[in-house]
């Protein structure tokens, strides 16, 4: 599903408190049509948070979400800033800033790279990496770069180009810290540790990415990390940021997950598990909010979809092999379980991030650059709209045709829409392709 970039909103002076926010995100929601928009995924900021609030309180069919690829991001932070890892960080933050800093040992460490890459059989050594500050998942690639280039550090402090290195005690930290094989040990545990994170940021990233999946990689998570208390403790408190109900149906609603299997459970034996939750509220979206049947037949199919996921025929087992879960209820689901089928067609299609929106931003500082800041803003935010969306069509359709609704997408699907600037969420409607860049084009 590719995203639409559909409409930027500019607040200029307006403070962005969580009410101003909701207005902003109201008035477009009325744009396109309230029936059409089914959720709004947002940064985590507080505001942010609170224009849910208003937003989901005046518009119950609309599910309200966080970006799940930023709060991997502050589970890195978290993990980043554990005493176990600080001294590590900085050493290895140091070793990369040594060698970027001085042009004659960058390129006589490309020499060694290559020659290393050449003895060793190797496809390709990568470059070290800064640290992003904002970023914190940069740090995994900085640590993982300098690891991969081990023996070129070492071999490194034997040239002549190091040699010829002024004296200090940058000079002199380096040579110790490429010396030290504690330090490369523990920069493998970080790696190790990193690892499945790095992986998760990425799937989450992508426009493709299913809800259920931020479930899926939660459980995960806490699966490798059931033996260390602490990150256990750091995942469950990034899990308790960022849980909404609708995560919890897309996990549900998943058949892969055998109907709800490995949904987690607080640790206080009154508590209710998730998958408890779950069937308490899906039933009362499923009548009160939607109105799609009564609570009897709505139980009957989540029954009955619990026990074919939990006891899965042959037949069944092959299909959520072969198909997506999205596609299995467009395909299988929709006339075996037709009230649970528009609950998932509406869960599956909700973003997992914001970066859709990121790359909105990006792109408006690409076009409003230095050398273009007298472009007026309208305009800017035309030429973002167009070149956000010029890839949504075949290549040979002109750019000008696609603006103006000239050309036409046969295929219905759900699109997402982004807004950029100052105000960042991201609405996901049924709005034809078509429509929309008609309404663009107005």
């Amino acid at each position: 599903m590719k995203p639409i970039a559909y409409k930027i909103e500019p607040t200029g002076q307006e403070q962005q408190t969580g009410i101003n926010i909701a207005k902003r995100i109201e008035n477009v929601i009325l744009e396109i049509g309230v029936d059409k928009v089914t959720s709004i995924v947002t940064d985590n900021a507080s505001n942010m948070r609170a224009a849910w609030d208003i937003i989901e309180k005046k518009y119950p069919k609309i599910f309200c979400n966080g970006c799940a690829a930023h709060t991997i991001n502050l589970l890195v932070k978290d993990i980043c800033l554990l005493p176990e890892f600080v001294d590590i960080l900085q050493k290895s933050g140091k070793l990369t800033a040594f060698v970027k800093q001085r042009t004659s040992l960058i390129d006589q460490f490309r020499i060694i790279q290559n020659r290393v890459k050449q003895e060793n059989n190797l496809k390709k050594m990568r470059a070290l990496s800064h640290v992003v500050l904002t970023r914190w998942y940069s740090h995994y690639t900085s640590v993982a770069r300098n690891l991969e280039n081990k023996l070129v550090h070492l071999n490194l402090i034997n040239s002549g180009a190091f040699s010829r290195v002024s004296i200090s005690k940058k000079k002199s930290d380096y040579v110790n810290i490429v010396q030290d094989n504690f330090f490369w040990e523990e920069c493998q545990r970080f790696i190790n540790v990193m690892k499945p994170l790095s992986k998760l940021v990425g799937k989450l990233e992508s426009d493709s990415c299913l809800l259920s999946e931020v479930y899926i990689g939660f459980v995960n998570l806490m699966e490798i990390w059931k033996e260390d208390v602490v990150l256990k403790t750091l995942v469950l408190s990034r899990w308790e940021f960022i849980h909404t109900p609708s995560m919890g149906f897309a996990y549900f609603l998943d058949p892969r997950n055998h109907g709800g299997r490995n949904m987690y459970t607080e640790s206080p034996p009154s508590s209710k598990s998730d998958l408890v939750i779950v069937l308490e509220l899906l039933p009362k979206y499923i009548v009160e909010t939607r109105g799609l049947c009564n609570y009897e037949i709505s139980k009957k199919e989540i029954k009955s979809f619990q026990r074919l996921c939990a006891n899965p025929t042959p037949d069944f087992a092959t299909q959520i092999k072969l198909m997506d879960p999205d596609i299995w209820w467009r395909v299988e689901g929709a006339s075996k379980f037709p009230n649970l089928a528009k609950v998932a067609q509406i869960v599956f299609t909700i973003p997992t991030s914001q970066t859709a929106s990121e790359r909105i931003w990006s792109l408006y500082d690409f076009i409003h650059s230095k050398r273009r800041n007298r472009l007026a803003k309208d305009k800017a935010i035309g030429l973002v709209l167009m070149y956000a969306n010029a890839t949504l069509h075949e290549k040979e359709a002109n750019i000008a045709d696609i603006m103006l609704g000239n050309t036409s997408d046969h295929d219905e699907s759900d699109e997402s829409d982004e807004d950029g600037v100052n105000v960042d969420f991201t609405l996901e409607t049924s709005v034809d392709t078509s429509d929309l860049l008609s309404q663009l084009a107005n």
